[in-house]
C-alpha cells in the first residue's frame, strides 16, 4: 500500500506477488496494468482466487480479453480509479463511455457509475456529459436523478441539490437515497454548511459524521 501511494508500480508488483494472497495479486495486476503491461496484468489477475479480490480480478479479465478496444480501455480507467488516480480516471473515461457498445448490456449502468464518480471528485462537466448520454430504465431513473443532485452540490448549488433529493423521497429506496444525500452533503459542506445539514438530516453513518 505504501508503494501504491508512491505510485511505485515495480515495488507494488514485487510485494503483491510475494504476498501470494488474493489482495496482493490483485494489486500486482493493477500495478502491471498501470505500467501498460496488459499481458502481465492478466497473468496476475488469473491467479487471484477468493473473495472480493477475485470478483474484481474477473471484472478486469472480462474487459481486457475483449476484442473491442473501448471495452478493454475501460479496464484501464477502472485501474486508475482503484489506484487512487481518480481525476485522471474520470477524465480518461469520458470519451470511452459515450462510444461504449450497447451490445455489452451495461452501458447505462457504466455511465451512471462513472458520472457519480466524476461528481464525487468535482469533475462536474464530465459527470454531466456522461449523464446526458444515459437512457435509464427502472431503478436507473432514480439513480440518474440522484447523481444530478450530487452534481448540483459539487457545483455549489445547494438549493437545487436539496430540491432534487426532496423530490426523490418515496421514489428511491431509502438506503440508496440516504447514501446519495450524505455524499452530496460532503461535497457542499465547506461552502454551504446549512445545505449540508439539511441534506444529511438525521442520517447516521460514517459519511454523515464527517
Amino acid at each position: 500500500l505504501v508503494a501504491q501511494k508512491a505510485k511505485d508500480w515495480d515495488s507494488m508488483r514485487q510485494f503483491g506477488e510475494a504476498s501470494g494472497l488474493a489482495p496482493g495479486l490483485l494489486l500486482a495486476g493493477e500495478a502491471a496494468l498501470a505500467d501498460g503491461d496488459r499481458e502481465d496484468a492478466m497473468a496476475y489477475f488469473e491467479r487471484v482466487s477468493g473473495g472480493g479480490a477475485e470478483v474484481a480480478a474477473r471484472g478486469y479479465l472480462s474487459r481486457l480479453s475483449s476484442d473491442d478496444p473501448i471495452v478493454a480501455g475501460l479496464s484501464e480507467a477502472q485501474d486508475l480509479w482503484a489506484l487512487g488516480m481518480r481525476k485522471v480516471a474520470v477524465t480518461s473515461v469520458a470519451d470511452l463511455l459515450v462510444r461504449y457498445p450497447e451490445s455489452e448490456g451495461d452501458k447505462t449502468d457504466q455511465l451512471l457509475l462513472w458520472a457519480g464518480r466524476a461528481a464525487s471528485v468535482r469533475e462536474t462537466e464530465t459527470a454531466s456529459t456522461l449523464l446526458s448520454s444515459t437512457n435509464p430504465e427502472g431503478d436507473q431513473i432514480w439513480r440518474k436523478k440522484a447523481t444530478e443532485g450530487i452534481v448540483s452540490c459539487a457545483s455549489g448549488d445547494g438549493q437545487r441539490c436539496i430540491r432534487t433529493f426532496d423530490d426523490l423521497e418515496g421514489e428511491a429506496p431509502a438506503d440508496g437515497l440516504a447514501d446519495a444525500r450524505v455524499t452530496a452533503a460532503m461535497l457542499i459542506g465547506a461552502s454551504d454548511a446549512q445545505a449540508a445539514k439539511t441534506l444529511a438530516g438525521d442520517y447516521i453513518s460514517e459519511g454523515a459524521g464527517r
